[in-house]
């Protein structure tokens, strides 16, 4: 099962569904980007471990390495890819844990999950399992549950500004 990672502030479009919630198939999550666990700076200069926009920019690689900056390297890509209008939190990998070789996952507590928005496709059996572990939780008792709807070629979603991670299921 391999899972993809994005995280936005707009209502998911078309294209993002396709591209990071597997045809629609996938599953989105929901989380307060207010909560603290999205802002945890250790320094005033730290580049990671918290919530930071990522620039779009025609050419997004320098020239020589001279060139190079931290926060430009980690939240800067190519002006393609502006209609993602992504966020990203970088954090080291020790704070993880690896689940397999080379994959690691961060454990952002329950509080900070809102909601979980089932893709239009999203099969019954996945829909299913995942209630289930939600309800099984009762620190997740707070979630609620959406559907994304495929409407005259337009995803609708009831809230019209979320900060959402798609998660690709394969």
């Amino acid at each position: 099962v391999e899972r993809r990672v994005t995280l936005t502030f707009h209502l998911v479009q078309k294209i993002c569904q396709v591209n990071y919630a597997s045809q629609h198939r996938g599953v989105v999550v929901e989380f307060d980007e207010n909560h603290p666990w999205f802002n945890e700076k250790t320094t005033s200069s730290d580049d990671l471990r918290h919530l930071v926009q990522v620039s779009y920019v025609q050419n997004p690689h320098p020239r020589t390495w001279k060139q190079v900056k931290g926060p430009d390297m980690l939240y800067t890509k190519n002006a393609e890819w502006a209609y993602e209008r992504e966020w990203r939190i970088i954090r080291p990998l020790q704070e993880g844990t690896e689940v397999s070789p080379g994959k690691f996952c961060f454990a952002v507590p329950a509080n900070a999950v809102r909601s979980i928005i089932f893709g239009c496709r999203t099969i019954q059996a996945l829909e299913t399992e995942i209630r289930a572990a939600v309800a099984a939780n009762p620190a997740l008792s707070h979630v609620s549950f959406k559907r994304a709807k495929l409407a005259s070629g337009k995803i609708e979603i009831v809230d019209a500004r979320v900060f959402l991670i798609a998660v690709e299921i394969q």
